[in-house]
């Protein structure tokens, strides 16, 4: 009976110790997985930040983009105006180079206004395909478009 009773207290002690040692294993276990909720949480916040300051920097390089397409957009609207006036100030000179003489000396080719379509049209090809309307107007530059 003793032996009995011995054997019942050591079994008794190697239950309670089995079972420290089962809740040895389960607080490690949540100390594991509090500690990487933790770091996984601090590694979020601190790309979070970076990705903050990323988009603040597009944000700010667009806003510039944005300013220098504007100014370009100007700039080339002037440019063009400047053209335009530029070139109907030429137009409505005559030049030596587009007369009929200059064509037949060899020079440039002589040109018409096309009325419906707006555009100057080589004068030998339309009279060679035959598109030279009655409504083409001959035009040396003299005439305003």
């Amino acid at each position: 009976a003793v032996a009995v009773a011995q054997l019942a207290a050591q079994v008794e002690d190697l239950d309670r110790k089995a079972a420290e040692r089962q809740g040895d294993v389960e607080r490690a276990v949540a100390d594991a997985k509090a500690a990487s909720r933790l770091e996984i949480a601090r590694v979020e916040a601190r790309h979070r930040d970076q990705l903050n300051a990323k988009d603040a920097q597009l944000q700010r390089f667009r806003f510039e983009l944005d300013k220098l397409l504007d100014a370009l957009r100007v700039e080339l609207t002037h440019r063009s105006a400047s053209a335009v006036a530029s070139s109907d100030h030429q137009q409505r000179r005559p030049s030596p180079e587009s007369s009929y003489d200059a064509y037949y000396a060899g020079g440039p080719t002589p040109r018409a206004y096309d009325r419906e379509t707006h555009r100057r049209v080589d004068l030998k090809a339309a009279a060679h395909t035959g598109t030279l309307d009655d409504d083409d107007a001959f035009d040396d530059g003299d005439e305003a478009s």
